[in-house]
């Protein structure tokens, strides 16, 4: 199944701002069991501390070290995170020692996505992220010879 994945203010009752990561999942309900497994783990208001504050792009504690304890990919730093430097870091235990000295350094949109997406696959999700939500196919007499497309006339402006 192909869905989005919205991060930040998805019901727009908020500050309105959200991206979309376009992902395939097996079910809603496998994607759900594995945050369900995490707040199993590390505690029922973990995913609150997960960049989850207005203008606070920030992770726990608790969030930084279930990412350290389930070996994230040190990679994710330095391929999706732009708001800090992370050339010194080659390791988790480099990480470590850079979060004793800034617990909590503000992250970019896409390494919080990356490292969300990336921990519930490490407790069974089995999301896979599509590469631009622009390939995913409009059905269309372009893309299915002979397909009539309907409701154009319900927008009057």
């Amino acid at each position: 199944m192909i869905a989005y994945l919205p991060f930040g203010d998805w019901s727009y009752d908020g500050h309105g701002r959200c991206d979309y990561v376009p992902v395939a999942i097996a079910s809603f309900e496998q994607v759900s069991e594995a945050q369900n497994r995490i707040r199993e783990k590390y505690g029922r208001y973990f995913f609150s501390d997960f960049a989850n504050e207005a203008w606070e792009p920030c992770f726990s504690e608790d969030v930084w070290n279930a990412l350290l304890e389930n070996e994230m990919p040190i990679e994710f730093l330095k391929e999706y995170e732009e708001n800090n430097s992370w050339d010194d870091i080659n390791s988790l235990d480099d990480l470590r020692a850079y979060l004793k000295e800034d617990p909590r350094p503000c992250l970019s949109i896409d390494f919080v996505e990356q490292a969300f997406i990336w921990l519930l696959n490490e407790f069974g999700a089995k999301i896979t992220i599509l590469p631009d939500k622009n390939l995913i196919p409009c059905i269309t007499m372009h893309t299915c010879p002979g397909f009539e497309n309907v409701g154009y006339g319900c927008w009057d402006d």
